[in-house]
């Protein structure tokens, strides 16, 4: 009994009763999982940002930082600039 490793889409069962999976479906699943990995990268680097973010938030609503949009523009301009300086290419885009 021999098995053929083509790479033509078929979708006949395989030996062990699964469907084969062509190169162009492991290619794109191989990038979908990096994609995700690379998200899942950029939410947890960007966290130590959103905790400083809500720090202020809370020491605004605290009356410890007067309540100001001005302010409030200010301190966004500043952490966004740390954030993509720090964190390149992985710094979150608006």
């Amino acid at each position: 009994m021999t098995t053929s490793f083509s790479s033509s889409k078929s979708s006949a069962p395989s030996l062990y009763g699964q469907q084969q999976v062509s190169d162009c479906d492991v290619g794109y699943l191989v990038a979908k999982a990096a994609d995700a990995a690379s998200r899942a990268a950029q939410q947890t680097l960007a966290l130590p940002f959103d905790a400083i973010r809500a720090e202020y938030v809370g020491a605004v609503r605290a009356g410890l930082i007067q309540r100001s949009m001005l302010a409030q523009r200010d301190f966004e301009r500043v952490l966004g600039t740390v954030e993509r300086f720090s964190l390149g290419p992985w710094a979150r885009r608006v």
